[in-house]
């Protein structure tokens, strides 16, 4: 077995191991109702919608009288569709089941695992890593001076990028929200794969982030004139992304034996897999398919890399398959459930692979330990300097305000950023000093919010908290699918965007900490035209040196009365 195989499988068999031993990794989806509609079970479920994507990119376990079925093709129960605004959930049964579950009905329990992803992490590392390799050439012939004439529409930073991406086999495009990395850069480097009738992936790390990254697509797609079925989405999709993009969606979905057909589409998914040029799908659907799909790609594009588990990642380099990253390094960090303590013990120095991005990739690759690499970042923040890797920084963000870009440039990127010619509107509110002793809630921002939502209701908003107590407590009022904590709202995008920052707190507002300040740039830059910061006014304006601090001294502070 080669050493690199070796560190990933054991990184997989080390995080398993410990969800397993802490009961971690298996946790129930609430549901509040079931029907059955012939051989389609309908389970309407509880909870924030901020925390199904993550649930449903899990492996699903329906429990029916203390017996367990895994949800997946071939298993007798597959999951057709989630409808999102619902909350609802659609299973094709098989006919041998619908008996024991219709005498069960009101029984019937859902849990999403975790570990069931990590053990396909370790079984594709155990078949496929000794085929793992760093890209260092591409599949096609082009010269790096000749790849592509510069396009009109893309500014000078997105044609270097773009050519950049078309002649090395190794990039990574990074930069603010706005700065055209998927709409621009990776939209053009699609089209000049499928003009030379190449196939290439799009990957993501959530379901959600990769209909984002489809539907921004699809709609340059259509304004070309360009046909939809170019395109195939495997895995799951939303009713509403089914419903509005079924061109693009795995045929055999759209086709269960015994349920309704929705649309008229005749295809197979082995047909689809032939003729698509653009295969979209999330990491954990690469590595759960990569065998069963038979496929080669020209090119992988990882999207949100930055948020992409290092030992994931390595997935995509089978073969050597050309690689090209998108993301921003100064935002969000991949989730591991194993803290730092249980990390830093000798047993677990490999799944410091699951606490690391895919930006760490070629350090990975050329020998340097996990836990070596997690360390340093830790100590400067910094993602490691590359060597083969090449990078092209964007710089100009058409999302927001010059204002707020030269904030979050000064605070967080140091690169000259620039933002839109007219400024953002930004609003601060007081909502007075917070009276809980716990430091995650405060009622009285809670209540600002709650006025704030009556008015913005008309509008595309979102309220965003760094803690899920506070979201909890926003959620008696509002409605629960305009509320995110940091996490949950990571690659979208909002007209309005609320801050409800509560306390300052190491790991989440305090901007001299790292991740703070990392998690603090997700949040303001989810806004595209008024961003409200409703807070405790006196205390953060006290916090001189603080990134909130900046921004309120750029906020018109309003008042409750100026609201009503």
């Amino acid at each position: 077995m080669s050493e690199l195989k070796e560190r990933l499988c054991n990184g997989a068999k080390e995080y398993y191991a410990y969800l397993s031993s802490h009961n971690l990794g298996l946790s129930e989806v609430p549901i509040s109702s079931s029907t059955l509609q012939e051989s389609v079970l309908v389970l309407s479920l509880r909870g924030n919608v901020a925390d199904m994507d993550l649930k449903l990119s899990a492996a699903l376990i329906l429990e029916v009288d203390s017996t367990h079925y895994m949800i997946a093709e071939g298993e007798g129960i597959e999951l057709q569709f989630y409808d999102e605004r619902q909350k609802v959930i659609y299973l094709a049964l098989d006919s041998t089941l619908i008996g024991h579950i219709n005498k069960n009905l009101k029984k019937l329990r859902l849990f999403s695992d975790l570990k069931f992803l990590v053990k396909n992490v370790e079984e594709f590392f155990e078949n496929f890593g000794d085929r793992l390799r760093l890209p260092t050439q591409l599949q096609s012939p082009h010269t790096k001076s000749s790849v592509i004439s510069p396009i009109p529409t893309l500014s000078d930073e997105q044609n270097n990028a773009l050519k950049m991406v078309l002649s090395e086999p190794l990039s990574y495009v990074w930069g603010p929200p706005g700065t055209g990395k998927t709409q621009k850069v990776l939209f053009e480097a699609l089209l000049h794969y499928m003009r030379q009738g190449k196939k290439v992936a799009v990957v993501t790390t959530t379901n959600n982030a990769l209909e984002q990254v489809l539907v921004t697509l699809i709609r340059q797609f259509d304004e070309l004139g360009l046909e939809r079925s170019s395109i195939l989405r495997l895995g799951t999709p939303t009713m509403g992304y089914m419903n509005a993009y079924w061109q693009t969606c795995d045929p055999s979905l759209l086709q269960q034996k015994g349920s309704t057909n929705l649309f008229n589409f005749q295809d197979t998914l082995k047909t689809r897999l032939k003729t698509a040029c653009v295969v979209g799908v999330t990491l954990d659907g690469f590595i759960k398919r990569y065998e069963s799909l038979e496929l080669s790609f020209s090119h992988v594009f990882l999207d949100e890399c930055a948020y992409a588990p290092l030992i994931k990642t390595c997935a995509l380099c089978v073969e050597g398959t050309p690689l090209a990253l998108f993301g921003d390094h100064k935002q969000l960090s991949p989730v591991c459930e194993m803290p730092k303590n249980a990390l830093l013990q000798k047993e677990n120095e490999n799944a410091f692979a699951w606490n690391l991005s895919a930006l760490f990739l070629e350090s990975f690759f050329n020998g340097d330990m996990p836990k070596k690499l997690a360390q340093e970042y830790e100590r400067s923040g910094n993602i490691p300097s590359f060597k083969q890797m090449c990078c092209v920084g964007l710089s100009r963000t058409h999302r927001y305000g010059d204002n707020l870009a030269q904030i979050l440039d000064k605070y967080v990127y140091h690169m000259g950023l620039r933002g839109k010619d007219e400024p953002m509107e930004i609003f601060a509110i007081d909502s007075g000093a917070k009276q809980e002793g716990e430091t995650q809630i405060s009622q009285s921002e809670v209540m600002v919010c709650e006025i704030l939502s009556t008015k913005l209701k008309a509008s595309e908003y979102a309220i965003i908290t760094p803690f899920v107590k506070q979201r909890q407590k926003l959620g008696f009022k509002i409605p629960r699918d305009r509320i995110f904590t940091i996490h949950g709202s990571q690659g979208q995008e909002f007209d309005n965007v609320v801050f409800s920052p509560v306390s300052l707190h190491y790991h989440l507002t305090n901007s001299h900490q790292t991740h703070a300040l990392y998690a603090l740039n997700v949040a303001i830059s989810r806004v595209k035209k008024r961003l409200f910061i409703v807070c405790d006014y006196a205390f953060w304006s006290r916090q001189k040196g603080q990134l909130l601090y900046a921004i309120l001294q750029q906020a018109k502070l309003i008042t409750l009365e100026d609201i009503l």
